[in-house]
């Protein structure tokens, strides 16, 4: 080989070299660090869970700007702690399937299938930790948590389905392969006292709810 030839490649290794350091330097700047915490306790990961919710655009929560930063930040986790993530979700959508918050749900919305309650509880996760346990823990709060105004339902049917979107890319496989966490049982009925669909007894069970979503439902 002669020197021109050696000339050329230092000259194409060097270049390659440069926008391998460039495109790592834009990556550390526009891609979240990414956590170490995944691989601990229950508590643990939920707080890791909540962590990722609530930096995903506070102002955009239940849109599509919340979904591509919730991508975004969900790329930068490994496939097991993806799995994690996806179990702690499911953690909390089985915890929150209860009689309470369908009525809620039910008055808020104007009535709720349980497609649409299913959605409600994806909405209020995405809405994170504090507004998730405040409204677990008082369901009628919910008519202080919708913001005067608001515009749209209380639904976010596309926020689990970006979850198992993300692990069938990286392991062509259904999510229905996932495997599921020892010891998880979902409900097979909500917990708690069913609520009865009659005017009287929904606004004596959600008063502030009724008070302002019993004549005009979210839509």
């Amino acid at each position: 080989m002669n020197l021109g030839i050696l000339a050329v490649v230092a000259a194409i290794l060097v270049v390659g070299l440069f926008f391998a350091v460039q495109n790592g330097r834009a990556r550390s700047l526009d891609v979240p660090s990414t956590s170490t915490n995944w691989s601990g306790d229950s508590a643990g990961q939920e707080a890791e869970f909540w962590s990722v919710i609530e930096a995903t655009n506070p102002a955009h929560r239940g849109d599509q700007r919340q979904l591509a930063e919730l991508r975004r930040r969900l790329d930068t986790l490994s496939t097991p702690d993806l799995e994690s993530f996806i179990r702690v979700n499911d953690r909390l959508m089985a915890q929150s399937y209860n009689w309470d918050l369908w009525g809620a749900a039910y008055v808020a919305q104007g009535g709720a299938s349980d497609d649409a309650f299913e959605d409600f509880r994806k909405w209020l996760i995405s809405n994170g930790k504090s507004v998730f346990e405040q409204v677990s823990a008082d369901p009628d709060s919910l008519a202080d948590i919708i913001p005067a105004g608001y515009e749209g339902d209380a639904s976010f049917e596309e926020f689990s389905y970006l979850f198992a979107d993300i692990w069938t890319e990286r392991t062509g496989k259904p999510i229905t392969d996932l495997p599921k966490e020892k010891g998880s049982l979902y409900p097979s009925e909500p917990n708690g006292e069913p609520f009865v669909e009659d005017p009287e007894q929904l606004s004596a069970r959600y008063p502030k709810l009724w008070a302002r979503f019993g004549e005009d439902p979210l839509q």
